[in-house]
């Protein structure tokens, strides 16, 4: 609502050189196979191909897995080796 406003599609009345609102509405409105209406639903989150892409499952937890049914995820973990001093 911020960057556009609830008119007809396909421009929303977005407002121009704020592009968050426009860009997530071409993501997201209507991905879901209901008709673009400029709001974005919970439904159309999750239907989105993008959000499938990225939250989809894509390996596979047993030897015997016809198709992926879980999802990994990396986290970069730094470390730095300190010294205490005694009291």
């Amino acid at each position: 609502m911020r960057d556009c406003g609830t008119a007809a599609p396909p421009t929303c009345a977005c407002t121009t050189g704020l592009a968050t609102g426009a860009n997530l509405l071409s993501v997201f409105d209507g991905k879901d196979g209901s008709t673009p209406d400029c709001k974005i639903s919970a439904s159309e989150i999750a239907k989105s191909p993008f959000t499938a892409g990225l939250l989809g499952p894509d390996i596979c937890s047993t030897t015997t897995c016809n198709s992926p049914e879980a999802l990994s995820l990396g986290i970069q973990v730094q470390t730095v080796k300190a010294v205490f001093p005694t009291m």
